[in-house]
């Protein structure tokens, strides 16, 4: 609903500011609001993952990638699938900390979603995600994991290009 759409990209101001007490409260409310509306299952969970994952984007953006990470479990807590939006900003944060192992964890969680959903994301969408945990293996020095994603990739989704779409 539109309304919870305002308390998530006001969560997501918060976390820009470094104000997370008051994100947590927002998202909380944001939340307790859904639940009493008469919405249906799939608008609650689409306005849940727009709304948490402002928040993971804003928190990732201002270097919180612990607190992004955190956010994105909590959208996970209330039963939301994440889609590849949330993964790629959770992605973004592990590279960003270089949470190598975090990040290889949500990569191997997105291919299982992919494979489980017939409306995947799109190759170049694939690609961001595994260029992000990449970089997240190359700053704590794991190349062979970060080659080894990467001819993994390759042979999953050929020879894409991300400037050719």
């Amino acid at each position: 609903t539109a309304d919870a759409a305002c308390y998530g990209v006001a969560a997501g101001a918060c976390e820009r500011a470094g104000r997370h007490q008051e994100s947590s409260e927002l998202l909380a409310t944001m939340v307790a609001l859904l639940q009493s509306e008469a919405s249906s299952a799939g608008e609650r969970r689409r306005s849940l993952a727009i709304g948490f994952t402002t928040a993971v984007s804003a928190a990732e953006r201002s270097s919180h990638w612990d607190r992004a990470l955190a956010l994105f479990e909590e959208l996970r807590w209330q039963r939301v699938t994440p889609d590849i939006t949330a993964f790629g900003a959770a992605l973004a944060a592990c590279q960003r900390g270089a949470a190598w192992r975090e990040s290889l964890a949500l990569l191997e969680e997105l291919n299982f979603h992919q494979k489980r959903n017939a409306r995947g994301a799109s190759g170049k969408s694939l690609v961001v995600a595994c260029s992000a945990v990449i970089g997240a293996c190359a700053h704590k020095g794991r190349w062979s994991h970060a080659l080894r994603l990467l001819r993994s990739a390759r042979a999953q989704l050929g020879d894409c290009k991300l400037g050719s779409e």
